[in-house]
């Protein structure tokens, strides 16, 4: 499966495997207290065909990604928020989901957090807003992140729109 970085960013080709981030050059580090990553900024990273990736105006900055889950054993389109961390602590995990667009009610999260990997589900169906994934224990600096999935293991209903918006990391 070969998937690319979009997003108005040089298309680099990503091939599957490790899941191992591309360069994110120019995302800046999170203070002490945590912060937001929006889709918008330099620490965020959409793969997949661009095909599938749509856009609305609307969300945590008026601005948020979407595309459809499907019922496959890897993934086609998926996202991911770097992490850099001024400081290591503690972090709540949250993801900003627009009911109007988060439909799937199983979408699938990675957290890759202080040398640790965790994984949850979300009801976007049933979010609006700050949706907490967590409380986790994250290092100082890079090499973490966030990630959702468009993959299912089982069937998916047609029209089931999984969002990539901002996320949140509150210490």
């Amino acid at each position: 499966v070969e998937l690319s970085v979009e997003a108005g960013r040089e298309r680099t080709p990503w091939f599957g495997g490790s899941m191992a981030p591309p360069d994110a050059t120019g995302c800046e580090p999170l203070g002490a207290e945590g912060g937001v990553i929006d889709d918008t900024s330099a620490c965020f990273s959409a793969f997949g065909p661009a095909t599938y990736w749509r856009t609305a105006g609307t969300g945590h900055g008026d601005s948020l990604r979407w595309t459809n889950a499907f019922a496959n054993d890897t993934p086609s389109n998926w996202a991911r928020w770097h992490i850099d961390l001024n400081h290591a602590g503690d972090y709540a995990v949250e993801v900003f989901i627009d009911p109007t667009w988060g439909v799937y009610d199983a979408t699938r999260y990675t957290v890759r957090h202080g040398g640790a990997q965790s994984r949850f589900n979300v009801d976007q169906s049933a979010a609006s807003g700050w949706t907490r994934l967590g409380v986790l224990a994250f290092a100082a600096g890079a090499g973490q992140d966030v990630n959702v999935f468009d993959n299912a293991s089982s069937p998916v209903a047609s029209d089931q729109h999984v969002v990539a918006d901002a996320i949140r990391l509150v210490r």
